[in-house]
This record gives structure tokens, sequence and C-alpha cells, in this order.
């Protein structure tokens, strides 16, 4: 659950992921005279920072056209296609920056990524070395290479990759939640408890955060996994809006009066819940209420999870459609109530 997050689950950064690109461009078109239409790379940055990214590849490849020679632009259109999961154009972008650059951090811990979520850990790990041999102090690949270990099952060796990190960010809440979570699932419990009391300090004292779904398994605090939770949502959620509670239900203005419920969760498939709740949405009164599924994860085609998705009345497959594609859907459905059923779980869609 834990190894990808990012991304709003679209994309299967592993959990740390690759940085941002670099802003500055020291042969900007403005310098050399070009008319301002003509700086694609600041146009393909704009575009990058509204999750635009096919439309960003073009814009960082016309700017390479005019500085073939810059391998932040190359390393960009290799961000973009990761991004898109076409990790071939991904790689081959990211090696020309990399034939530019030798020592482009940024690159080498992109492509090792790729290695991640493609699953060839021995070549992931051989690239976050390439990195942390650079900049030992890389924080992403540092996280990565924790991640990377502990999906290979390599707990001992994930455990002190994490312990190795916080010795140079002792703070860091990443780190801390991380190494807790390992440290507990492998019974590992000597010098357990300050690595405890250094993550709980960070989120009640210094009003930082770690993944809401981990605090909720390992601490059993309400008044903590409240604090944390709206942390982490006020962090990486900031344009989320209080919803309107004096605007009328859509039911209202439909002639059948039925209440309709929309249930959103990543899981509609062979998955506990689909074992736990399906009769329930057997079960609901037609005349009374219309429910609608909307997905956001796999669909797959096992008993349990055709016969859950067969309770609605209309499913909706979103997994293709980003934070206000999602909701202007969910809103032109003119859903009463809608349900999330994922909470932090992996597949979630917070951000809708």
């Amino acid at each position: 659950v834990m190894t990808f997050l990012w991304g709003k689950n679209k994309t299967p950064f592993p959990i740390w992921g690759p940085p941002k690109p670099q802003k500055l461009f020291a042969a900007s078109p403005l310098a050399v005279g070009l008319d301002p239409t003509q700086d694609y790379y600041g146009q393909g940055h704009a575009l990058l920072s509204k999750g635009q990214h096919a439309a960003a590849v073009q814009a960082f490849e016309n700017s390479a056209a005019l500085y073939p020679e810059h391998a932040e632009t190359h390393y960009c259109i290799g961000l973009c296609y990761y991004h898109m999961q076409q990790y071939p154009q991904s790689r081959a972008a990211l090696d020309r920056c990399i034939e530019l650059n030798p020592t482009h951090a940024d690159a080498l811990n992109v492509i090792g990524c790729i290695y991640h979520v493609t699953h060839d850990h021995e070549k992931a790990i051989e690239y976050y070395r390439k990195v942390l041999t650079l900049k030992p102090d890389y924080m992403l690949v540092l996280g990565n290479v924790g991640c990377l270990l502990a999906d290979g099952r390599r707990y001992n060796e994930a455990i002190a990759a994490y312990e190795d990190a916080l010795k140079i960010y002792p703070d860091n809440v990443g780190f801390l939640m991380e190494l807790v979570q390992w440290r507990r699932r492998t019974c590992n419990w000597q010098g357990l408890k300050p690595y405890e009391e250094r993550l709980i300090t960070r989120i009640t004292k210094h009003k930082e955060c770690a993944t809401p779904f981990n605090i909720g398994g390992y601490f059993p605090s309400a008044h903590l996994q409240l604090q944390n939770a709206k942390q982490w949502s006020a962090k990486h959620y900031p344009d989320s809006v209080s919803y309107n509670t004096d605007r009328p239900l859509p039911v209202t203005l439909r002639e059948d009066k039925r209440l309709r419920i929309g249930y959103m969760s990543g899981d509609f498939n062979d998955h506990a819940m689909a074992y736990l709740i399906t009769e329930l949405f057997e079960q609901y009164d037609r005349e009374q209420f219309e429910i609608r599924a909307y997905s956001t994860g796999n669909i797959d085609n096992s008993p349990a999870g055709t016969r859950m998705r067969a309770a609605f009345e209309i499913f909706n497959d979103m997994t293709a459609l980003d934070t206000n594609q999602a909701a202007n859907k969910i809103r032109e459905d003119g859903i009463d109530v809608l349900v999330d059923m994922s909470g932090y779980s992996n597949k979630h869609r917070m951000d809708v």
C-alpha cells in the first residue's frame, strides 16, 4: 500500500518520486533577442505545473529544437513522459540529458524510478547508488532506496537505509514514519521508542505530517490521527474549499425524488471490501435511493468484483480523469451524498 503515493495515484511514483525540474534556463530566448512567444521552455514549465504533460512535451521539444545542447530541456521531456507512463520515450530523453551532462543527478534518479516501477529492482538500485555517489545527501534518492529495499522484502536493509538517511536528516517525518513502520512490521523493537517520540513531536509541535494511513495503523491516539490528517490535507490539497452546506441537494430538482448516492473507491475488484459490503449495495431500496459507483483503481474480472459492480445502477471509471474532471463529473451527475471508501489507502482520490 505504501509503495506508491505521489502523483494522485495515476503515475506510479516510488514513494519519494522524481524531483521537479529546474526553472532556470541560462540561454533564455528572451536573453538572445527572440520573440517572447518562442520561450517554449517557460511555456513547458507552465504546462507541466498544471499537469498537462502531453502539451508540455511539445513545448519542451520546441525548445530543444532551438537549444539542442541544453540538458535540462531533455530532462523535462523525460520527466513528462515519465508522468505519462511512456517509459521508453522517457528513457530516451533522459539518456540524452545524461549524454550532455553525465552528472545530472535528477535524470539518473528518474531512470532509477523507471526501473523501480517496472520492477527491475537491481537496475533501480544501481542508478540510485550512482546518484548518491554524486550527491550523498540527495533526500529523494535516500527515500527511494529505502522504498525499493522494502518493496523487495529486504526489510533489514531498508531499515538500515532509513536509519542512515536520518543521520543526515534527523527530523525528516517521511524517513521517521517509514523507519517506524518497517521496524514494527519486523518486530524490531530495540531502540524504536525514540524514533516514535521524534515522529510524534514533529507532528504535534512542529505541525508537520506523515502519511495518514500509516499514522492510523500504528498510533492509536485519535487526536494525533486527526491532527496529522488535517495537516496532511492542508499541505497536499491547499486549494480545497469547505463544502457549502447551504446549497440545496440536487434531489430537490429531480422528479423521482430519489436520493442519489455516489461511492468512490479504488477497490471495486477482488478486494476485502467486495466481500464485506456488496450485500449492502444490493439491499438498497431502489424506490428511495439511486446508487452510483466512481472507480479510481483497476477493474478485474473476479466474481467478487463483478458482483459488486453489478450492484450499482451506474458504474463510472474515473482512473483517466484529473482532479477537476473527476469533481465536475460527480457534480454534473447530481450526486447528493458522496461516500469515499478509500480514505488515505492505495488508489485514493482525496484531491477530488
